[in-house]
């Protein structure tokens, strides 16, 4: 039925007819509320606008929002990153992200600069690097790798729509590449090569093996996985010449590396362990390495002063060591290339056997050390002496 002034009602004689009017009298009176409200403040009145004021303010319904998507912080994507790499990147560039993870949390807490895809600024650059210098005193070198390695994990969030934020491209860091090569002389190798160590002792197990590196210049993370298989033979112009033939795990490279007598008395010397593991020689921790080279070679009186000059921003700082406190078994590979380059050996061939992919990789070993110096020296008095006497020889005898 139809009640006064067009109002529609239930009928009083339908079952629960006055709550049922009642409420049609409250919604018809929030509409005609909504309705006055949105000509007095002249709102852009339309059906959405109607039905949106309605359903909250007279019927009371929130219309549901969707649900919001749980922010993963600038450290999380980090730490995600290096996780979905793990089985992809070398060990030690793992470490290099995980160091770098570190840096930036300590930096954050020290400086309260809040690291987030579009804080990553000209602004952050510059304090991020002050940071590195005052606060962490690290070289230039260390300071261009940080920066590289977070380059590299920006430009990876960019590829994954992640980040949108380009400033860091043009971020920039100086290196110093005129660094010190650690390097055993080859005087200095054989009094290593000699030295007494305690019998199948982790000692002479590092002593053995880091001289085969000396003699062959592989990596320290080729060391462990050489096996029997990949000493071969080759036949050439009537020589039969041993070699070690294996691809290079950071590079991914086969390559073939001529084996001295000392080389091979090494592989002799641990027949009986490759036979029963299947490996060439015991392999400790590099860390553990590291330390029982350096108990060795100070054994061994290799004493050289090295004085190295590095540079944090533009401060200059010495560090003046003994050799033997700083050698590590990295330095057997910097040992073979300068000493083969020493005895004649061609850059080019070098760079194949180390397994650089750039020359100027295999450039930094050509160095002119005080050794060539003298000998190149000494060459040449011999050979002005010689000129002069033949000149002098032939005043005294003028042709007739």
């Amino acid at each position: 039925m139809v009640g006064r002034g067009g109002t529609k009602k239930v009928s009083s004689r339908a079952p629960g007819a006055g709550i049922a009017n009642s409420r049609l009298q409250t919604l018809r009176r929030g509409a005609d509320t909504i309705i006055t409200n949105a000509k007095n403040l002249k709102a852009d009145f339309s059906l959405n606008y109607f039905k949106e004021r309605f359903y909250r303010e007279v019927i009371g319904i929130v219309e549901k929002q969707p649900p919001q998507t749980a922010q993963i912080s600038f450290f999380q994507h980090l730490e995600n990153f290096i996780v979905s790499k793990q089985s992809i990147f070398q060990p030690a560039t793992i470490k290099t992200y995980i160091t770098l993870k570190k840096s930036l949390q300590q930096f954050e807490e020290v400086t309260g600069y809040k690291l987030a895809f579009d804080t990553i600024n000209h602004i952050f650059i510059t304090l991020y690097k002050k940071y590195l210098i005052e606060d962490t005193g690290v070289i230039n070198n260390t300071i261009a790798k940080r920066i590289a390695t977070l380059k590299a994990f920006l430009t990876e969030m960019g590829k994954q729509k992640i980040s949108t934020n380009s400033d860091y491209e043009n971020f920039e860091a100086s290196r110093n590449y005129e660094t010190t090569v650690m390097y055993l002389t080859e005087h200095e190798m054989m009094d290593l090569f000699e030295l007494k160590t305690e019998k199948n002792s982790t000692e002479q197990h590092v002593q053995d093996v880091f001289c085969f590196s000396c003699f062959t210049g592989i990596r320290f993370s080729d060391w462990g996985s050489l096996k029997p298989e990949n000493i071969v033979q080759i036949h050439q112009d009537g020589h039969t010449v041993p070699v070690l033939k294996f691809t290079m795990f950071k590079v991914h490279k086969e390559v073939i590396v001529p084996l001295n007598h000392h080389a091979l008395s090494k592989i002799q010397k641990y027949k009986g362990y490759s036979n029963e593991t299947g490996y060439l020689f015991p392999l400790y921790t590099n860390q553990e390495t590291n330390r029982t080279l350096k108990d060795l070679t100070k054994r061994a009186e290799i004493n050289e002063i090295i004085v190295e000059v590095k540079k944090s921003g533009a401060n200059r700082i010495t560090y003046t060591d003994p050799k033997h406190k700083i050698l590590t078994c990295h330095d057997a590979r910097n040992t073979y290339a300068t000493l083969y380059l020493e005895k004649g050996g061609r850059p080019e061939v070098l760079q194949r056997i180390l397994g650089h992919t750039d020359i100027k990789q295999t450039m930094r070993y050509v160095k002119i050390i005080p050794k060539s110096i003298i000998t190149d020296h000494l060459q040449n008095e011999e050979r002005a002496k010689g000129s002069f006497l033949k000149k002098r020889e032939g005043f005294n005898n003028p042709i007739q």
